[in-house]
């Protein structure tokens, strides 16, 4: 079977429609059939050994006259999975709660086979797809110790992701080696409850169901990952009763288990994760033979429609070196690229293969999450990225270096030259710059603009270091700017700061500080971190945590033309536009009444040869 079963169960008692065109299900109630191939319509098969392991039976249903039997394929094989699904004709909206259900039962002159300990089972799972992925939404099973004789209904919920197209139902038997038994299903219905509340749904992991793992209720889990991986867990908790207990793949080669949930995203749009992990003395984090450690961790992911990855802000929480019985909070904010969609907040756990062993002897241990939260701050107004934790993620889920720093806009970028830095004052990245070694004095730059004003205060600062193994050398120098820009982006003038140079000591974060006032025909302020190279002499600086804060200039009274100076521009300026009406506070209005008159005229004589600058 090529899709990832995954368990997560509400199961009630709610009555079935007494229809067989049961809640946007074709066939819900298996009453029709088909002769080839064997099966049912509207319904797909798999593992069907023509011995009529699915097929329809009238003798044992819940309403209609008939109900779909499936056993196993007798092949001789450890397990053989055998089933029916179908995509459902139900209109998926992003962001909406999606519950199926469907009736199962086995009987007791032929019930589900357990022997050795190894039981059979019947599954019942629902995927959302989009962009061409299958979200594994949730998912129930049926084993030898559930009461035989009797109908129960499982019930999974799920909320649909953006780019959703198809909600596929997919139900079978699972068999283990030749144990006995068959199940039967009837009654499926899939039903659109609306859209769901803002926000994470079960995030802080009560919510699981009550079989088959504990899998967390709502949140996606990565396909191929077994029913333990990923659970609900009584053990431990920041708060409430439960948390997500995770552990490794034992892949035989570096792998994540992973979970996550996603919300819908807009360009510009800044959101902020948290979550707090723990691992226990019981069963720490461990490493293997070459000093790789497991790690837990949180990714805040952007995402455009067709699921590509645009940017990644990953936050490492716990490896073998933590300490232990110990919750440990981490957050990330970044704000969402050009093209993006969705956002997730993504949980998993890193673990290395062993090189010195095969499968099974990768380095054991595992975490535990709790009180996860996504939300949105709206439209970022300030610095994006200033950080440079948020990346965009290679082949290897490492920064790119073609594209190092998302927010930033690069000039003398030669390559390799500006790249993300392990050592960073906070957080897991700094940014790296040195020089372009062209033969000539050259300077890299990265910058990004702040809407500003004339007569605006303007602040900005960063934490800046060279290395004692890659230090600053000759003239080599680095340094903070702000730089007035105009309405088509010409130069105004601008502030400069000095960062590290070759005198500066290694190995120490040292703050740089730049301000200034806004001079007239401002309309933004660059914040500009640079690198200056002489004579191809080598060194590197580091540059983290960056800010920038825009304090608005004061009131000018009789400043018509924004200058900040009050003289005969802006008489000119009323006396242009003398005795119109005008968009508050332009062209001459320095009364703010729309209109341009004598009470504008005496404000400018009022406070003539002024200054506010």
């Amino acid at each position: 079977m090529s899709r990832a079963l995954l368990w997560m169960a509400v199961c009630g008692t709610a009555a079935a429609l007494p229809t067989q065109a049961l809640g946007q299900v074709t066939n819900g109630g298996f009453e029709t059939s088909v002769a080839f191939p064997p099966g049912f319509s509207g319904w797909n098969n798999f593992g069907f050994n023509l011995i009529d392991n699915i097929s329809r039976d009238t003798a044992t249903f819940r309403t209609g006259a008939a109900s779909c039997k499936i056993f196993g394929q007798f092949n001789g094989f450890f397990q053989n999975d055998t089933g029916i699904f179908q995509d459902t004709s139900l209109a998926l909206v992003a962001g909406h709660r999606v519950r199926a259900s469907v009736w199962c039962r086995h009987n007791s002159a032929d019930p589900i086979g357990d022997q050795n300990g190894i039981s059979n089972l019947g599954f019942f799972t629902m995927f959302l797809n989009g962009g061409g992925v299958d979200h594994n939404v949730g998912g129930a099973t049926l084993y030898a110790s559930d009461p035989t004789d009797q109908w129960i209904q499982f019930v999974v919920e799920g909320i649909v992701p953006m780019g959703a197209t198809n909600a596929n139902l997919t139900a079978g038997f699972v068999q283990f080696e030749f144990n006995s038994g068959a199940i039967y299903m009837d009654d499926f219905v899939i039903e659109d409850l609306g859209p769901a509340p803002a926000g994470l749904w079960n995030a802080s992991f009560e919510q699981a169901d009550a079989v088959a793992g504990n899998r967390p209720a709502f949140w996606d889990i990565q396909p191929g990952i077994n029913e333990f991986n990923a659970t609900v867990n009584a053990d431990v908790a920041t708060d409430g009763a439960k948390s997500l207990l995770m552990f490794g793949l034992f892949a035989d080669a570096p792998s994540s288990a992973v979970v996550w949930q996603e919300l819908p995203a807009a360009p510009g749009e800044q959101f902020s994760s948290s979550v707090s992990a723990l691992h226990g003395s019981g069963d720490p984090l461990g490493m293997n033979t070459e000093g790789t450690s497991n790690i837990a961790f949180m990714n805040l992911e952007f995402q455009n429609a067709s699921d590509d990855i645009l940017t990644v802000t990953s936050v490492p929480l716990l490896d073998s070196a933590s300490p232990t019985d110990v919750w440990t909070p981490g957050s990330a904010t970044a704000t969402a690229p050009a093209g993006a969609t969705k956002v997730r907040i993504l949980l998993g756990l890193f673990q290395p293969d062993e090189p010195t062993g095969p499968a099974g002897t990768e380095p054991a241990g595992a975490a535990f999450f709790d009180d996860s939260d996504l939300v949105s701050n709206g439209p970022n107004t300030g610095l994006v990225n200033p950080g440079f934790e948020t990346f965009v993620p290679n082949v290897e889920f490492q920064p790119d270096a073609a594209s190092p720093f998302p927010g930033w806009t690069n000039a003398g970028f030669s390559g390799t030259n500006l790249q993300h830095a392990v050592e960073s004052r906070t957080g897991q990245y700094g940014a790296r710059m040195f020089g372009q070694f062209a033969g000539i004095p050259n300077d890299t730059v990265i910058f990004q603009n702040l809407p500003a004003n004339p007569g605006d205060l303007v602040e900005a600062t960063a934490y800046s270091r060279h290395l004692g193994v890659d230090p600053m050398t000759g003239a080599n120098t680095s340094f903070l700017n702000i730089v007035w820009l105009d309405s088509g982006g010409g130069v105004l003038g601008f502030e400069t700061a000095a960062g590290v140079d070759a005198a500066s000591p290694t190995d120490t974060d040292i703050l740089v500080t730049v301000n200034g006032s806004a001079p007239a025909g401002t309309t933004d302020a660059q914040i500009l971190i640079g690198f200056h190279q002489e004579a191809d002499a080598p060194g590197a600086a580091i540059w983290d945590d960056v800010t920038a804060v825009v304090t608005p200039a004061p009131d000018c009274p009789g400043d018509a033309n924004g200058d900040l100076l009050v003289n005969f521009d802006d008489l000119n300026e009323v006396l242009a536009f003398w005795n119109t009406t005008q968009p508050v506070g332009t062209n001459g209005d320095v009364t703010g009444d729309g209109m341009v008159n004598f009470d504008d005229l005496n404000e400018v004589l009022a406070n003539w040869n002024t200054s506010c600058l």
